[in-house]
């Protein structure tokens, strides 16, 4: 957990995975945009895993930027 302030999301770029437990679907948007962040998990543990959610390793992380998002039901 760390601290940041809402309007300066830009401080968690650069983090491999980012867990967002919020309602706040605009402040996940802007995370998703984060360039350097790989994963976002919004309403999910970090823990968990989906085939279809790209992860480091899969080809297309070779060929392309690849991006997951994981929402909670």
């Amino acid at each position: 957990m760390a601290p940041f302030e809402r309007d300066a999301p830009d401080v968690l770029d650069g983090s491999l995975v980012l867990a967002l437990h919020t309602g706040d679907a605009a402040l996940v948007a802007r995370a998703v945009e984060l360039t350097a962040v790989s994963n976002v998990y919004w309403g999910r543990p970090t823990s968990w895993v989906h085939q279809d959610v790209p992860h480091d390793g899969f080809l297309g992380e070779f060929l392309m930027r690849a991006k997951g998002l994981a929402h909670g039901d």
